[in-house]
């Protein structure tokens, strides 16, 4: 029995999906595992993913399929224990979040804005009052540098009134 093909049924092993390139992946170490915090300075979210996930992470770059993502990470693993439900809660995960988008070969047919981020043409957005992005100072030197005169003021210390 022949069945109509149906493009809204893909085989999740030759999908490709890229990260987005203005995601940051910081190595941590929560407890004694080690993890990776997905900084999204776009959205100003993060999320903390383990090595498994991370590992297979971060060998989507648009070229690569989810396939041979999950056959490098199954053999980078001590444990081995990927899994093809593994790659796809992942893989979903990533596009629900927008933190993926779709490769170019996989993507021929895709609606616009499935898995990215804006619709709107840049030149537009660039003069919307609402989405004006002012640079965020770092202050961190500054305020090492202060520490050792107000430092006090932070200390965990309550100071009762006499009497009292």
């Amino acid at each position: 029995m022949d069945l109509p093909y149906d493009h809204r049924v893909r085989d999740l092993g030759s999908l490709t999906l890229a990260l987005r390139p203005d995601l940051r992946l910081i190595p941590q170490t929560l407890g004694k595992q080690p993890c990776y915090v997905l900084e999204d300075r776009l959205h100003s979210q993060f999320f903390h993913v383990g090595l498994p996930e991370y590992t297979f992470i971060s060998l989507l770059d648009g070229k690569t399929t989810i396939r041979e993502a999950m056959r490098v990470t199954a053999s980078l693993l001590a444990e081995g224990g990927f899994t093809e439900q593994d790659a796809a809660a992942i893989c979903k995960w990533l596009l629900d979040n927008g933190l993926v988008s779709m490769g170019e070969a996989a993507g021929e047919g895709q609606s616009p804005g499935f898995g990215s981020q804006a619709t709107e043409p840049q030149g537009l957005r660039r003069w919307n009052p609402l989405l004006i992005q002012l640079p965020v100072l770092h202050p961190d030197r500054f305020l090492t540098a202060l520490l050792p005169w107000l430092g006090w003021l932070f200390a965990g210390r309550r100071w009762l009134p006499a009497g009292g």
